[in-house]
């Protein structure tokens, strides 16, 4: 997700890319209650979804064998009790989240699956396949935005290197959409663990909202870049140069290492340019 380097006083700053991705961060922060509260509507998702498969299953071993219904085991009660408890506490903590949320994160955090079409939609769907679809459908708008104009101005800069445009721009968008993929997942991950370890602290309320959803946007953005990167380094790299000193695999291998050497490097130039633009201002 590297463009262009422009240079002041002598220090690399980030090309239009990497804003890109530092303004979403940014934008994440400002909608951290609702992406939190997002998280949480993944979860009544779930258990919904968990709650209507404990039923079914629970009807299907209750068939006798002449197709009547008898009674629901003990096994299959304790279950659907579980699943139910589960989905009345994650219903209580979106209660809860949606009270934290402001007019300024809903705005930065809005996401398809607030569209109450799609949100309808997405919940009639169960099982992984319903997982999937709602963790797609609440990736916000900002997000999507960032990825379409990384994916414009990292491809014109493979271009600008010799990449063909068809090769630089669906290599482009799919790096973004694995980017997109790999660091919501990531951020959900970071999210749920911070919202455990300050829960047992006993934060809650707004303070709980906020640690637990900055974690997973920090995590999250961070590894959504470096994906993104790594993914615009190589198709940046210089094939069959590799190929042609090292042989194939070997090429292979060290155009992968080179690729990961630059990320590491356009890293440390994000965190220069960061500290210059913060440091300018004192």
């Amino acid at each position: 997700m590297i463009g262009q380097k422009v240079r002041y006083d002598g220090i690399p700053l980030a090309a239009a890319p990497d804003w890109t991705a530092i303004g979403d961060v940014l934008a994440g922060f400002l909608g951290v209650q609702t992406r939190y509260r997002g998280l949480i509507d993944l979860r009544v998702g779930h258990a919904k979804s968990e709650l209507a498969a404990a039923k079914t299953q629970a009807i299907e071993d209750a068939r006798q064998a002449d197709g009547r219904f008898g009674s629901w085991s003990a096994e299959d009660r304790q279950n659907f009790a579980d699943a139910k408890s589960t989905l009345s506490s994650a219903e209580s903590d979106l209660s809860s989240a949606e009270n934290n949320e402001s007019w300024l994160s809903k705005a930065a955090g809005y996401s398809p699956s607030d569209i109450a079409a799609v949100g309808d939609s997405v919940d009639e769907i169960g099982g992984a396949a319903g997982d999937l679809t709602r963790f797609g459908a609440g990736i916000p708008f900002v997000d999507l935005a960032a990825a379409g104009v990384g994916t414009y101005f990292s491809a014109q800069d493979d271009i600008a290197k010799g990449v063909p445009a068809y090769v630089a721009y669906p290599g482009e968008a799919a790096g973004n959409l694995a980017a997109l993929g790999i660091g919501g997942a990531v951020g959900i991950a970071a999210t749920s663990g911070a919202a455990a370890g300050l829960g047992a602290l006993g934060v809650s309320g707004l303070a709980l909202t906020v640690g637990a959803g900055g974690a997973g946007v920090l995590a999250g953005g961070v590894v959504a870049y470096g994906v993104g990167d790594f993914a615009h380094n190589l198709i940046d790299e210089n094939w069959g140069a590799d190929i042609s000193q090292h042989g194939v695999i070997g090429g292979v291998f060290d155009g992968i290492g080179d690729s990961a050497v630059k990320t590491g490097q356009d890293f440390a130039n994000i965190g220069k340019s960061i500290w210059h633009g913060i440091s300018s201002i004192f």
